[in-house]
């Protein structure tokens, strides 16, 4: 919103989520790159996304470990969290949030021939789009990730 927002405008703003116990065991595969992974054989595909770190406020940030099904949200948000204050009950977007994601190498990159650390080559990203259905490049520089359930 570009605005704090009060009261049951808010619900827009988040999402909702469903907490299931299964019998077999549930993990996030990850792939540095903008294609999603197989899941390894004799576990089955849950759902796919993008590889979800971290994120940061006010100095003080917060994550999960990789192969935890909630390292692999099914949409790119830049910043995929909403702060809310109860005292005010207002919620908004904050500039001091940050969100830290797995990036995506490109195929040409071989460390054994450029010892440095893969930088991209082509600037800057100075604005992050808020919204879009397409996948963009901004995205495509996003690890991909899959959620398997043991099947076996």
């Amino acid at each position: 919103p570009d605005k704090p927002l009060k009261g049951r405008r808010v619900l827009d703003y988040i999402s909702r989520c469903v907490v299931c116990e299964t019998k077999a065991m549930v993990m996030a595969v990850h792939s540095q790159a903008p294609t999603i992974p197989d899941c390894p054989m004799g576990w089955m595909n849950v759902w796919t996304g993008y590889s979800f770190l971290m994120h940061t406020a006010a100095g003080e940030g917060s994550g999960q470990s990789l192969h935890s099904p909630g390292s692999c949200l099914e949409k790119f948000r830049p910043a995929p969290f909403i702060e809310c204050h109860g005292a005010q009950a207002t919620c908004h977007f904050f500039a001091n949030k940050f969100s830290f994601w797995l990036a995506s190498i490109p195929d040409f990159y071989t460390p054994d021939q450029n010892p440095a650390a893969y930088e991209a080559t082509s600037g800057y990203v100075t604005e992050m789009p808020k919204t879009g259905l397409q996948l963009n490049d901004i995205e495509m520089r996003i690890g991909r990730c899959r959620v398997c359930m043991w099947g076996g």
